[in-house]
């Protein structure tokens, strides 16, 4: 029978290798470390830097909120208001606006349009305007007649205001089938 010696089975060259399981527990506690100063630094040093970051420009903000009136803010949002409302309807009505360059050149500038209505398929224009006389909406009416785009012009509504001195009018226009060809080849 083989007799060993106690000492010599749990010499320190018997034993097992304890060095995988601690370096493993060592590098969680330097990882876990490092998470927590990481933490530490986060919510004691960067919180509140950035809340004293947001605190100044709620300074400015409050500041800025002075200079500008309340009129001055007003005309700001009525004016933001009528460019997105512009955007909008020029977007929808692309026929539309490739007419006023025709009207733009052939209006006397001394009327101009309230409202505009087209029928494609008729190649018909109603507008509503002002004018400053009667004399204003003869000379128009010519000069209308005399431009090839325009077929007829008609007159279908005239009224003069005692208030303001204008007169109101309504106009049917009968467009050249070019004009209304030329917008739709042209998209």
């Amino acid at each position: 029978m083989y007799k060993q010696d106690p000492n010599e089975k749990f010499s320190k060259e018997n034993l097992p290798s304890i060095g995988w399981p601690w370096h493993l527990l060592v590098t969680v506690l330097v990882v876990f470390g490092f998470v927590g100063i990481l933490y530490l630094g986060l919510v004691f040093g960067y919180k509140p830097l950035l809340k004293s970051e947001i605190k100044s420009l709620d300074e400015q903000m409050e500041s800025l909120k002075k200079t500008i009136t309340a009129e001055e803010e007003k005309d700001f949002v009525n004016f933001y208001s009528q460019v997105i409302n512009a955007q909008s309807l020029l977007g929808k009505h692309s026929i539309g606006s490739k007419v006023l360059p025709l009207l733009e050149r052939t209006t006397n500038q001394r009327m101009f349009f309230k409202s505009m209505s087209l029928t494609i398929p008729e190649r018909k224009i109603v507008l509503e305007g002002v004018a400053d006389s009667y004399e204003t909406i003869a000379s128009q009416l010519a000069n209308y007649e005399a431009t090839p785009e325009i077929e007829r012009v008609v007159i279908t509504a005239m009224q003069s205001s005692s208030t303001d001195g204008k007169v109101y009018f309504t106009a049917n226009m009968l467009v050249a089938p070019s004009v209304f060809r030329d917008i739709i080849q042209s998209q």
